[in-house]
């Protein structure tokens, strides 16, 4: 036996809960809708659609500057929408340095431990701001002190 649509009134095998007030928008209230009452919320008003509502949380994320994606290989966040240096930084900043005086991907991957493609990932990250990889390394080391 399901439950029955707010909506419809009908019974439902699934009963999606519907944020009134978008959660991206600071609802915290639901109702239980069946997919197709569900499906209408969303399509009723074009400022209700997912992707909108998505779009929306994601760039309330960068205003706060606040990421919003996975941190880079050897950082951690910060809590603050910041990078924080874990143990691994000190072998991306060896890599983009290696990369910087020619040494080839290859010989990266061999001194690192890596594999290629983890080289030229890491490399490509980081080789156009070097600057911005020691200044996050060397200010986590002087918050260790």
């Amino acid at each position: 036996m399901g439950d029955i649509c707010w909506e419809c009134d009908m019974e439902a095998e699934e009963i999606h809960h519907h944020h009134v007030v978008p959660r991206s928008r600071g609802g915290t209230k639901t109702v239980g809708l069946c997919l197709e009452c569900h499906g209408k919320a969303h399509h009723r008003k074009k400022n209700m659609h997912g992707s909108k509502l998505t779009k929306e949380a994601i760039q309330a994320l960068k205003d706060a500057g606040k990421l919003h994606h996975r941190p880079p290989f050897g950082f951690t966040t910060d809590g603050k929408g910041g990078l924080k240096a874990t143990a691994d930084a000190g072998s991306v900043l060896t890599a983009v340095l290696m990369r910087l005086d020619g040494h080839p991907l290859w010989a990266i991957a061999l001194e690192l431990d890596w594999n290629i493609d983890k080289a030229w990932r890491i490399t490509k990250r980081w080789i156009d701001n070097p600057d911005e990889l020691k200044a996050l390394i060397l200010s986590e080391d002087s918050n260790a002190q």
